[in-house]
């Protein structure tokens, strides 16, 4: 017997609320003999424990026993939302009302009555609020309801006991409605509108994501939104328990009405997919329904609410008309929005459904990616400090995947200051490993793609052996004056000398003294000129049908500007957008370039700092193909001035590839644009969206491009369908795209002149390749004539070890190789410098970074040397085979004020040797391979379109040997750039590698 010694046992679970076991004690029992003190634990029934633990699982055990049985899915939800009510037991005689329920519909003053059998004998009930939304009865406020709109909005209370209490009394303050007649809880406890909303709890949901289990996923999303009741489900004259009500309202979940009444189907593959099959039905409509909830409650400038739908007002107009006298009510504000109607409370059950399951599926999702725990972090430090500090670490790449661009994956690169101005490279190269990784033959590992490249006869040919035959080339010192003379010399002269040349003969009745449209009087119209100008175009470059009827439009709109320019004000002149679209080779760059840019720079002749036509495009390099010397490309201006200074004085706008060109971009083009014209124009932030003010009121923008091409990477173009479903009946985009995007899209649906050029003239007339790419770009099949065509160009051995003849042309030999994946392409790039500088009797410089770890040995060095992808290490090349003369591209941006971005070309013209390399370097013959002990301290470029060099003087005595005229030299000289070697640490195989190169 415990006695006074005891206490209540309560377990402490970690994470979750103490447990009490009822009926418990804990005890302490002394050992007469020992006088030792035991804690011991006794139960309701003399159950025994030495320990808490023991007494907590025998607690468990037994409440398990009692249960039974297990619980359905359905016992169990009722289960987790129950709680216990006091009722009052429904009277025998049912004539004699007991409750206020019979007394709402006329409302009347009287008192509420009672049975002789209803004592004060009264009964617990346990219910839950999962029982309560099912039986909430059909009454049109809460019939459309789901389980989340009910929890949100309604809520149950008691009704008042008592003789005294009336209708009138106890009704008018709040809006309660009664549950269903069937409910045990229907005599003693009423629903009640919540004034606002609330958070509803639901415990016991694990909802798995659409991922792992469909059916699951479907079956919870359908509870707690789909709405579902009793009243649904009843049948007349037929009498059903409470466990079969609520039984055949859960039918629906699982009952597609595609599959109902066909006995065709298996019903035991049926039931894989039944849950799914019935949301996705459902969710068809539902989404339907919260579309037209949103219009409604938009349309009349209402919060989304319940207290606004249709069935809500309807039953404040009923109470409220019911309690006063219609002649003394107060007089009501003119309603504007009176004739449009409301949402219903199934449409905003609707809108709230599908903002729940968005919500559901997030969290599920969620669940499956916890972030690591600080014990798990912290062990994945210690493994990364064990493979930093152990060699033999990981390999290069991963153990699975087939692309090399994406097992490169572990290397990190971070951006460190140069210790040194000529590092010196450690690891030293016997001449087998520099033909070795020349050819890439070091690479980690190389995937199918790789070997299956590998395996073609002309790339196992030894590109060394041309080298050696070209070993023997005699040494020719090229002198000014020696070389034909080259059209491009043209371009050394000055931008406004060029155009006026490019004009005057296409224009021949032009003045020799003549620079601009008004100094002449012999074509009163822009149009005119233009006119002239096409028919004087050479044979070679005369204009088809598509093309005249485009120049024809373009020469009526710049009368047009021309003529409002002169009579009205900035705001009140017109504004034309137009687009012309046209595969590759059609001929939009030569009507661009032979005839927009010389009359629009003739009738609006740049300044020296302000330009008149403008071209822009997504990258730089799209705009640089089609501009010429004098055409400023658009990047970045970050100040107001410089946005000012760009774009005031544009009339003519050209935006290149406008299929590249995603919706934000083209709508922050259209905002920067405002923000440099806003005061000649007179636009700003609030009306550059409006008709007739885009891009800052700029008089023409002509829109080039093919949309059958590449659309942006990652984003939306201007020219996708917002609302495109996949092939699940989902919508794409999940969220409503932003306004910028919607006016982008709108803006470029609304250009009224769009023009078409068909054909290309890239080829030869009759050329298979014409009609090839021509049904690949519209996605037509081949027939078998042209793939029977296409099939003979393709390259295939001879014999076996035996290359297409074909590959031993001059065209093949000298010319370009493409590719997506630069395990490929490095090599080809490899290739061609080696032959190339062999063919020009130029050195052959093997240009090495320069890699230093602790612990890094020969063969890890060599695999980093030949990892091909340089976005993998830090933009760096292990290797650069290069001489001088050598064309580049830069990797990275350098410097965007100046147009040194990404996939600008240079031309190498010396190198920053160490002294000793130097000597070396100018004791090595041409066309021989010459290897430097360390990193030269920088390169000398020739960037193209470049005139930023501030110590060109410097350069004047050199440029001016290999030039034919001053101008020429000085306009070298003021290209010349110095890159200097940088350096970043990468992580690699465990190592933290610290290089030395050039990006």
């Amino acid at each position: 017997d415990p006695g006074e010694e005891a206490e209540p046992v309560v377990f402490r679970r970690p994470g979750v609320d103490d447990l009490e076991l009822k009926g418990w004690k804990k005890v302490y029992r002394k050992d007469p003999a020992t006088e030792v003190v035991d804690e011991i634990f006794i139960g309701p029934n003399g159950q025994v424990c030495p320990d808490l633990l023991a007494a907590f699982e025998e607690y468990q055990g037994r409440e398990r026993k009692n249960a039974g049985q297990a619980l359905s899915y359905v016992q169990e939800l009722l289960k987790l939302h129950a709680v216990t009510e006091i009722v009052v037991p429904t009277a025998t005689d049912a004539s004699v009302a007991t409750n206020l329920q019979s007394l709402q519909a006329d409302g009347q003053e009287v008192a509420v009555k009672t049975t002789s059998n209803v004592e004060a004998k009264r009964l617990a009930v346990t219910s839950s609020s999962l029982e309560d939304y099912l039986f909430r009865g059909d009454h049109p406020l809460l019939a459309g309801m789901s389980w989340a709109t009910y929890g949100t909005w309604v809520y149950r209370v008691e009704l008042a006991r008592g003789a005294d209490k009336s209708v009138k009394s106890a009704i008018p303050r709040f809006v309660d409605i009664y549950f269903d007649a069937s409910y045990k809880l229907c005599n003693s406890h009423a629903q009640r509108i919540a004034s606002e909303p609330r958070v509803p709890m639901f415990e016991g949901f694990t909802m798995p994501p659409l991922t792992h289990d469909s059916e699951r996923n479907a079956m919870y999303k359908q509870v707690q939104c789909r709405p579902v009741g009793v009243h649904l489900v009843k049948e007349v004259d037929i009498q059903h328990t409470e466990e079969e009500l609520v039984l055949n309202a859960f039918k629906i979940f699982s009952t597609p009405a595609a599959d109902t009444g066909d006995v065709r189907l298996d019903r035991s593959r049926q039931a894989h997919t039944a849950f799914t099959k019935s949301f996705l039905e459902w969710k068809c409509g539902m989404e339907k329904e919260a579309q037209l909830a949103r219009h409604r409650f938009a349309e009349r400038y209402e919060y989304p609410s319940l207290w606004e739908t249709q069935e809500m007002i309807t039953e404040l107009e009923s109470r409220y008309s019911r309690y006063l006298d219609a002649e003394t009510l107060p007089p009501t504000e003119q309603d504007f929005d009176l004739g449009k109607p409301r949402c219903t409370v199934s449409m905003y059950s609707s809108l709230l459904a599908q903002q729940r399951i968005a919500n559901l599926e997030g969290l599920a999702r969620a669940r499956q990616h916890k972030p690591k725990r600080r014990r798990d972090e912290d062990a994945h430090l210690h493994e990364e400090y064990v493979k930093m500090h152990t060699l033999g670490g990981a390999d290069d790449v991963g153990a699975d995947g087939d692309n090399d661009e994406n097992l490169e994956a572990l290397v990190e690169e971070t951006s460190v200051v140069k210790k040194e101005v000529f590092p010196p490279i450690g690891l030293r190269l016997t001449a087998e490993e520099q033909k070795q990784l020349l050819r890439f033959d070091l690479q980690g590992r190389k995937n199918d793609y790789v070997k299956t490249f590998l395996q073609e006869t002309w790339m196992r040919d030894d590109v060394f052996e041309d080298v050696r035959q070209d070993l023997y080339w005699s040494v020719r010192e090229t002198k000014p004056g020696e070389e034909e003379e080259d059209i491009e010399a043209q371009t050394d002269e000055p931008d406004e000398v060029v155009r006026l040349r490019t004009l005057r003969l296409l224009l021949p009745l032009l003045p020799r003294d003549c620079a601009r449209f008004t100094d002449q009087k012999v074509y009163a119209t822009p149009s005119a000129m233009l006119s002239d100008m096409v028919a004087n175009l050479p044979i070679t470059g005369r204009l088809n049908e598509d093309q005249m009827l485009f120049v024809l439009r373009f020469g009526d709109i710049l009368d047009t500007v021309w003529k409002e320019e002169q009579e009205l004000p900035p705001e009140r002149r017109s504004v034309y957008h137009m687009l012309l679209l046209g595969q590759g080779g059609s001929g939009k760059t030569h009507v661009v370039q032979n005839l927009i840019f010389p009359v629009a720079h003739f009738i609006w002749p740049p300044s020296k700092e302000e330009e008149s036509l403008m071209v822009v495009a997504a990258k730089n390099s799209q705009a640089k193909n089609i501009s010429t010397e004098g055409i400023r490309i658009w990047l970045q201006a970050r100040r107001k001035k410089a946005l000012e200074k760009t774009w005031k004085n544009v009339r003519v706008l050209i935006i290149e590839e406008i299929s590249m060109v995603s919706a934000l971009l083209y709508n922050m083009l259209d905002f920067r644009a405002m923000c440099g014209r806003r005061l000649p124009s007179k636009v700003d932030r609030d009306t550059y969206m409006k008709v007739g003010c885009a891009f800052g009121r700029a008089p023409i923008v002509v829109h080039l491009g093919d949309f059958f091409q590449l659309r942006p990477t990652g984003q939306i173009s201007l020219i996708e369908d917002l609302n495109r479903r996949d092939e699940e009946g989902q919508y794409v985009h999940k969220e409503v795209p932003g306004v910028e995007v919607q006016h982008a899209q709108k803006l470029v649906s609304e250009i009224p002149d769009v023009y078409e050029l068909r054909g290309t003239m890239r080829f030869k007339p009759q050329d298979p390749l014409i009609e090839i790419l021509q049904r690949m770009r519209l996605g037509h099949t081949l027939p078998d004539r042209l793939w029977a065509q296409f099939q003979e160009r393709v390259v295939r051995d001879e014999a076996p070890g035996v290359a297409d003849a074909r590959l031993e042309s001059e065209n093949f030999r000298s010319g370009y190789c493409m590719s997506i994946y630069w395990a490929s392409l490095i090599r080809m790039m490899y290739r061609r410098t080696i032959l190339q500088a062999s063919r020009c009797n130029q050195t052959l410089v093997f240009l090495q970074a320069a890699d230093t770890c602790m612990g890094m040995n020969h063969e890890t060095g060599l695999r980093f040397l030949n990892q091909p992808n340089p976005y993998n290490t830090g933009l760096i090349h292990g290797i650069l085979p290069c001489f001088v003369g050598m064309e580049i591209r830069l990797l990275a941006r350098v410097d965007a004020d100046q147009g040194l971005v990404q996939d600008t070309v240079a031309t190498i013209m010396d190198f920053g040797f160490h002294d000793a390399d130097r000597a070396r370097y100018l004791k090595t013959p041409a066309g021989e391979m010459f290897t430097p002990r360390y990193v030269p301290s920088g390169l000398l470029v020739s960037i193209q379109g470049y005139q930023g060099c501030s110590g060109w003087e410097s350069f004047m005595p050199l440029c001016v040997k290999h030039t034919n005229s001053p101008e020429q030299a000085e306009k070298l000289a003021r290209s010349f750039y110095w890159f200097e070697a940088e350096e970043v640490v990468v992580s690699y195989s465990g190592l933290q590698i610290r290089r030395c190169g050039f990006r």
